[in-house]
């Protein structure tokens, strides 16, 4: 049981490198991290760069499904040792990848604006 949204990029194609780029180009982490990263996924015989990229923002999955309790200790195994990037879709995508796993797509943001249902100085109504 899992939910997830495609990143909003992955229509451009590119993977886990494109996002790399992308986090680099806005400044979201440092060179030196990215890079770390890149090589210990490139030396990973399983590998796929151009791996579906998820969006991180909202997502939905079963706590007590066996599959994905395998793919949060695989990804927070390695997310936690705090080595290379700290950001977490090019790690979970590759970590998808790894496990054959693709989700279940969630169409729209949960909690985006209708366009009818803003309030006051713009806030946004679920």
């Amino acid at each position: 049981g899992l939910l997830q949204r495609r990143h909003p990029k992955a229509k451009l194609g590119g993977g886990i490198p494109a996002e790399f780029e992308r986090i680099l180009r806005r400044k979201k982490d440092i060179p030196s991290n990215v890079n770390i990263t890149l090589e210990w996924l490139k030396a990973q015989p399983d590998y796929d760069p151009d791996a579906m990229v998820y969006s991180m923002t909202y997502w939905g999955y079963d706590v007590q499904s066996e599959k994905f309790q395998t793919l949060a200790n695989f990804f927070w195994d390695l997310y936690s040792k705090e080595v290379g990037s700290w950001r977490d879709q090019p790690l979970w995508a590759y970590t998808m990848s790894r496990f054959h796993v693709e989700p279940l797509t969630l169409k729209r943001y949960p909690f985006n604006s209708d366009g009818d249902r803003t309030g006051m100085n713009g806030h946004h109504y679920a």
